[in-house]
């Protein structure tokens, strides 16, 4: 499992250097979505095109957050802020301030 890990990470990096050749500038946003598709589809984190995330789960009355509903809740939260740092972090700054 360490070599299949050792290759995913390799994948990873050599699409997120892609990534990096397809900074958004405005005019080419078409090759740039192109590009990030498949590094979140690399990631195995395409959901997040499809999938709004819902609200954070909260405790009824006095009972607290099912800790199985926060913990399902915090991985999809990770898998949408990944993608949003991933865009950001392929823009120039300009478009992003």
């Amino acid at each position: 499992t360490a070599n299949v890990n050792a290759q995913t990470i390799t994948n990873s990096s050599a699409f997120r250097s892609m990534l990096e050749k397809h900074t958004l500038t405005g005019p080419n946003f078409n090759e740039w979505f192109r590009a990030l598709k498949l590094v979140v589809r690399i990631e195995k984190i395409q959901d997040v095109f499809e999938i709004a995330l819902p609200p954070r789960p909260v405790g009824v009355g006095d009972a607290p957050v099912d800790p199985q509903a926060l913990a399902e809740w915090t991985a999809k939260y990770d898998c949408h802020n990944k993608v949003a740092c991933l865009m950001l972090g392929s823009m120039t700054p300009r478009l992003y301030q």
